[in-house]
């Protein structure tokens, strides 16, 4: 399931930070649900605004989760300009926070498959 945070009756709030969706999908009933927040930038990012607008989508995704439910949590960039060294490194510097998990966002070039940005080789094919 796919959400779009800037569609009219999304569950963000108006005016504030967020990232463009929130990813849901499971490969089947004993797997764990991924989550991911997903911010798109037709440029070049910024590594600070891209922390904050993924920050804010992993706060959202936890307020729509069950608390108990297992989830596998990934922040995803995708984005089509240049990443110049400095800010290759301040993403690598940048941790989104959901519940007892961090990671790093886990960026991809427009076009690449979400499926990689999860490193799950059949993620195409899962339903959900």
């Amino acid at each position: 399931m796919l959400i779009d945070l800037d569609a009219e009756g999304s569950p963000a709030e108006p005016n504030e930070a967020r990232c463009d969706f929130l990813f849901f999908g499971a490969a089947g009933e004993a797997e764990a649900l991924w989550f991911a927040p997903i911010e798109l930038k037709k440029g070049s990012p910024n590594a600070f605004e891209v922390r904050d607008q993924l920050q804010a989508g992993s706060e959202i995704g936890d307020h729509l989760l069950p608390p108990d439910a297992p989830v596998r949590f990934q922040p995803i960039l995708g984005y089509g300009g240049v990443l110049r060294k400095v800010q290759r490194r301040r993403f690598r510097e940048q941790r989104i926070h959901f519940r007892a998990a961090t990671a790093v966002p886990r960026r991809l070039r427009c076009g690449e498959s979400l499926a990689s940005g999860f490193q799950v080789p059949d993620f195409d094919a899962v339903s959900g």
